[in-house]
């Protein structure tokens, strides 16, 4: 009885927690995106997202198709690595929802983690351990190669651009170097001198790595195919930015956007919205370019990211039949 008591009080402490971390998450975005029209102008950011070239934008919804089904195939080729089949089929299916989900609930991370639950169910027995640990990886790799094009855009800024450094984007660029860092400093530790069970867990993490990265050719895959991928998402706000006016040119490209998807990766908003769009406005003056049209391009990014993740609904909708 009493162990009943105690696991219902956790799970109403558990649903609460998350209940109030949700509502301050929806409530940072709201008070972000007031901020930014406050600042930038509603009528500025309205007229350019009104006036945005449908063409190019239809572009950029292709882009984050083909965007989806290479991380897809990364996802699959991941889990093979350590063991697990998944039908590209099932893999496509499962990212679009994930890539859905992300933009559209508080955190960013909620549809990986669906998609790791899901994977868990199907698996084999036995293959649960390697059904999340495929998910994990996967998007490590995808983090990784996206920290890579930002220290490289950080590079391109400082020798091709006449406009300095914008304070903090150094910062801003090896949080995720130094947090994966960190992590591995912590394993490391414990690996050593934590308790039995999570020496275990990790030493199988860390088993799991080298299934998926050991190699030379399936870190060479990864490798390419996340920076691929990484640098699609650059193309998607590109396309977005040319549709409202702002034609960047590559340097400028490869500097100024990574640093606003960068702003993204703070789990405050849903779905980076308000982050997104405030980075922007900050950014594009610095280039010479209407702060309203980096709002605008910003907001046009997430909407882009919606529509082209829409196809999600129907593996939702499958999966619920």
């Amino acid at each position: 009885m009493t162990e009943n008591v105690s696991e219902e009080t956790l799970s109403t402490g558990s649903t609460r927690r998350r209940a109030i971390r949700t509502a301050v998450q929806l409530a940072g975005g709201a008070v972000l995106v007031t901020g930014v029209l406050w600042t930038v102008g509603f009528k500025a950011i309205a007229d350019a997202v009104l006036g945005a070239d449908p063409v190019l934008l239809g572009l950029a919804v292709l882009v984050v198709q083909a965007q989806i089904l290479a991380s897809a195939w990364r996802w699959r080729f991941t889990a093979g690595r350590l063991g697990l089949a998944i039908p590209f089929g099932t893999a496509a299916a499962e990212y679009y929802l994930s890539s859905l989900l992300n933009m559209v609930l508080p955190g960013g991370v909620a549809g990986d983690a669906l998609r790791a639950l899901r994977s868990r169910g199907a698996a084999a027995a036995g293959r649960s351990r390697a059904a999340i640990s495929a998910v994990v990886l996967e998007r490590a790799s995808g983090q990784i190669a996206f920290a890579v094009l930002a220290v490289a855009g950080i590079l391109v800024w400082a020798v091709s651009l006449a406009a300095p450094l914008p304070r903090g984007s150094v910062a801003a660029v090896a949080v995720v170097p130094l947090a994966l860092a960190g992590v591995g400093v912590a394993a490391s530790a414990l690996r050593r001198s934590g308790p039995a069970r999570l020496r275990d867990a990790i030493g199988r993490f860390v088993s799991d790595i080298r299934a998926g990265f050991g190699t030379g050719r399936s870190l060479a895959v990864q490798a390419g195919l996340s920076l691929a991928i990484g640098a699609s998402y650059v193309g998607v706000f590109a396309l977005c930015a040319a549709a409202v006016g702002s034609t960047l040119p590559l340097p400028v490209a490869a500097a100024v956007i990574p640093l606003v998807l960068l702003s993204m990766l703070l789990p405050v908003t849903v779905g980076g919205w308000g982050l997104r769009e405030g980075a922007a406005a900050v950014l594009w003056p610095t280039v010479g370019l209407p702060a309203a049209d980096g709002a605008a391009a910003a907001a046009l990014y997430g909407l882009v990211a919606v529509v082209g993740a829409l196809p999600g609904v129907l593996s939702l909708a499958r999966r619920r039949a």
